[in-house]
């Protein structure tokens, strides 16, 4: 399988999960902070819909060979990068350190996802 293809299904999974995941907290009524924080979650929501939209655009993109899939679905990276940075410190602060725990690990695939594909890139094979 190559790699664009990997990457393109990874995108979407991860799409998939975020949206899956903020979809549950809103059903369940269990959004963490929103009673603490209504608005900066409100919009920290907001910024991770819109990281599902450009990963999940950019991941078909690349599986159907779009001309501008590639540069969406690094759009999409990047935003998942800084979502993966910047998340763990609302976990950390409020000592839900098992939460925040989830997040490097996912930080290094994420990485890996951008990294390899941007050497690939650069040697025109993805």
């Amino acid at each position: 399988m190559k790699w664009r293809t990997i990457a393109g299904l990874y995108a979407i999974a991860v799409s998939i999960f975020m949206f899956w995941i903020w979809m549950y907290f809103a059903i369940t009524n269990t959004v963490p902070f929103f009673e603490e924080r209504p608005l900066e979650m409100s919009l920290h929501i907001a910024a991770e819909m819109m990281t599902c939209m450009a990963l999940l655009a950019g991941g078909i993109g690349l599986l159907k060979s779009i001309t501008w899939g590639r540069s969406v679905y690094f759009l999409g990276m990047g935003m998942l990068a800084y979502a993966l940075v910047n998340s763990p410190g609302m976990y950390i602060e409020s000592g839900m350190t098992l939460m925040a725990a989830v997040f490097p690990p996912s930080l290094v695939v994420a990485v890996v996802f951008i990294v390899v594909p941007l050497i690939k890139t650069a040697k025109g094979d993805f």
